[in-house]
């Protein structure tokens, strides 16, 4: 499916640790990094997951 499926399953679950801990805290230190993991998540679903025909 993806490139190198591992580190595609660590920015997920970085990511998803993140939003745990983060919540809603725009001013959290770590916070602009989830929106870079998810940039780089997003990035490999689409080059990797197949496009759905919602017609």
């Amino acid at each position: 499916m993806f490139a190198d499926e591992n580190i595609y399953n660590l920015l997920v679950l970085t990511f998803d640790k993140l939003i745990d801990e983060v919540g809603g805290d725009e001013s959290y230190p770590l916070a602009s990094l989830i929106e870079v993991l998810s940039a780089l998540i997003e990035n490999q679903e689409n080059a990797n997951l197949p496009k759905l025909d919602l017609k």
